[in-house]
């Protein structure tokens, strides 16, 4: 599980690496912006909010010259912390998915699945629906 890696120096500075909670500290992780080390680690579990992304909808068309489809719309993927997500069943322009999306930052996954029930955001990753 990714986490917050919080670390401070003697000096008072304090910065934050995500990462998995069991990886290995990097070197470079435990100094400071000024070259001090770090005296405090603290590994901190991410709020209980969900993560909203934004999805391209374009697809890769031919790999060797990289050459995609020209649709500039987005999906929108809200997921939790214990892996449940969902992706909307629509895309969205920018504009449009950028206000989408405001309506889940910040929420527990519970207030999230109502709110995107009641959006009516459908889900392209529901089984049943395939």
């Amino acid at each position: 599980m990714h986490v917050w890696w919080a670390y401070m120096c003697d000096f008072g500075e304090q910065w934050k690496v995500y990462r998995d909670e069991n990886a290995a500290e990097r070197p470079e992780d435990v100094l400071c912006s000024g070259g001090h080390e770090a005296v405090v680690l603290d590994k901190r579990p991410l709020a209980d909010v969900v993560r909203v992304s934004l999805v391209s909808a374009q697809v890769n068309l031919d790999e060797a010259r990289g050459a995609a489809n020209g649709s500039s719309g987005y999906y929108i993927e809200v997921s939790s912390q214990s892996g449940e997500t969902r992706l909307s069943d629509r895309e969205y322009d920018l504009d449009k998915a950028l206000e989408r999306v405001r309506h889940f930052v910040g929420l527990t996954p519970e207030l999230a699945w109502r709110r995107w029930d009641r959006l009516k955001m459908g889900d392209l990753y529901d089984e049943k629906r395939r």
